[in-house]
């Protein structure tokens, strides 16, 4: 009797454990309020503004989008794991729940993911078919090359709660809710100086900003071409520029908050050291003889298409006016070349 009262109301009693209360049901009854029933593009563009810029954490699980019934959640840092344990701990806590008779765990091209043998009233699942098949999947685990996971989802509450103690088991608990991506430090504490400068001669336009890293949470660069980095001792710096014709200032969001910069004429050693950098990188050069780029040859290497659009996968080489170079250059295997004028980046 005591633990039933535990669990029923630990979310509101301080001496109980986070692990008496229902995550489970506490993050996915948000998430499903937070997205709604129906699409509204206020609704969206509020949850996409807590979850993406806001960054909307319960503990160390990062909520990273949902709607329609479905959740993505993730872990709040670099968690990676071997596909072997994920599999043993989903097949563990599928078993102690007793539904292993009705999901079965399996590696999929992506990661692991788990579907429904067996139809059950509180397991939801999503339809998915290829070439090889139909098949309903209750939730899945997607991760990076390399190990690291990149997102979890599934699509009732009773999955939330099979991810969250897959996600407790590697080290990363639920617990109250809380925004990863903002900081009660000042953005005047955090940023040193911030100024912007117009180049008169290119017309690009430069911001240059200093200030400390270890006060960070989240880095937003916005409306930049080309971007360089330094140190000043404890302090870190960065130069993000655009090229000339722009109708828009490079801009910085340090925490989720908008990073205020001054105009000045004259530019700090920081931006002519980025623009002599910026010049050498934006050369382009002709793949055959070497002479300054006139065309760019986009070559297709495959392309798939079907009933919902197509897409295609290739490269970008450059060449000269010398119709020589461009045959040259397009006589690589490809199922398809194509030509386009090419205009150098002006930085100098």
């Amino acid at each position: 009797m005591l633990e039933q009262l535990r669990r029923r109301f630990g979310q509101r009693t301080s001496s109980t454990t986070s692990t008496s209360i229902d995550w489970a049901s506490i993050i996915y009854s948000y998430v499903d309020h937070l997205y709604g029933k129906s699409y509204s593009t206020r609704r969206e563009d509020r949850a996409r503004k807590e979850c993406e810029d806001r960054g909307l954490a319960f503990g160390s699980v990062r909520i990273l989008g949902g709607g329609h019934g479905s959740i993505k959640i993730g872990p709040l840092e670099e968690c990676r794991a071997n596909i072997t344990r994920i599999v043993d701990i989903l097949q563990t806590t599928i078993r102690e729940r007793g539904f292993e008779d009705h999901l079965a765990v399996r590696q999929n091209a992506f990661g692991v993911e788990v579907i429904v043998t067996k139809e059950h009233e509180h397991l939801k699942a999503i339809g998915c078919c290829n070439f090889e098949g139909k098949w309903s999947q209750f939730l899945s685990v997607s991760s990076w090359e390399g190990g690291q996971i990149r997102e979890m989802e599934t699509y009732c509450e009773e999955g939330l709660s099979v991810l969250l103690q897959l996600s407790q088991t590697l080290g990363f608990p639920p617990g109250p809710k809380h925004y990863s991506s903002e900081s009660p430090v000042p953005i005047e504490e955090i940023v040193i100086y911030a100024v912007r400068w117009e180049d008169p001669q290119s017309g690009c336009r430069y911001l240059d900003v200093l200030f400390r890293p270890e006060l960070i949470k989240r880095h937003v660069y916005i409306g930049s071409h080309r971007r360089d980095d330094r140190k000043e001792g404890a302090f870190k710096g960065e130069v993000m520029a655009c090229t000339g014709g722009m109708d828009w200032w490079p801009k910085m969001s340090i925490n989720n908050r908008p990073v205020y910069s001054t105009i000045v004429q004259t530019p700090t050693g920081p931006m002519l050291q980025a623009k002599e950098k910026f010049a050498r990188e934006a050369v382009r050069v002709c793949g055959v003889c070497g002479k300054l780029a006139t065309h760019e040859i986009v070559l297709v290497h495959s392309e798939i298409g079907d009933d919902f659009g197509s897409s295609s996968h290739g490269g970008i080489c450059y060449s000269c006016a010398d119709q020589a170079c461009q045959d040259h250059l397009k006589n690589q295997e490809c199922i398809r070349a194509e030509v386009h004028p090419y205009r150098q980046e002006v930085w100098a």
